[in-house]
């Protein structure tokens, strides 16, 4: 939208009579994006999610207040390859956080996804943000697991056959406004959840 039209419609906006309670503005058709937002659900985008590129490049470990500590035993080495992937960052230790290698809801969300597909245990997004540490989701991870030990060898992922035409709902075409949306969603479900077992 140029500066001009954006002056025709603020014009438009003040002029109308009754005032809208509520304006929009999309640049593509916004009945279409609704239609997208909609088919999705939260199993949908973390499929989406764990097929999503990784970094090509990595960038050095930044400078934390907490000294490196290489990962301890197959399931952190795992954990902190599939960070190092999402955030592209080199040399992830067991106790960096999340946040300060540069996290944000998105990355949180295909880590979740990769972890799933790698270990075949869900995480839950909430634990997770309670102390995301490499350490820590591996806890959460053999937590979930029911066997507190160390996690099983990865699952091997099945071969899908790829639509003839792009499904509607690809995450590629979400907004991040929309993406953190989701994630809400998917935390307060998770959150609901738990409160109804015991």
């Amino acid at each position: 939208m140029t500066a001009a039209q954006g002056l025709d419609l603020l014009d438009r906006l003040l002029a109308a009579r009754p005032m809208p309670g509520q304006v929009v503005v999309s640049t593509r058709d916004l009945a279409t994006v609704r239609r997208l937002a909609a088919a999705i659900d939260p199993a949908r985008l973390a499929a989406e999610l764990a097929e999503t590129p990784t970094f090509t490049t990595v960038y050095p470990r930044p400078d934390l207040e907490n000294p490196y500590e290489a990962p301890d035993g197959e399931a952190e080495t795992a954990i902190a390859a599939i960070w190092q992937e999402a955030l592209g960052v080199d040399r992830i230790g067991r106790y960096d956080d999340f946040f300060a290698l540069g996290g944000h809801s998105l990355a949180a969300v295909q880590i979740g996804a990769r972890l799933r597909t790698h270990f075949g245990v869900e995480l839950a997004l909430h634990d997770f943000f309670d102390l995301p540490t490499v350490a820590n989701t591996a806890r959460l991870l053999a937590d979930a697991s029911g066997t507190g030990a160390e996690l099983s060898a990865p699952i091997e992922r099945l071969a899908r056959e790829e639509p003839a035409e792009p499904e509607p709902g690809n995450v590629d075409e979400l907004s991040d406004d929309q993406v953190d949306a989701l994630l809400r969603e998917m935390l307060a479900a998770e959150a609901s959840e738990g409160g109804v077992q015991s």
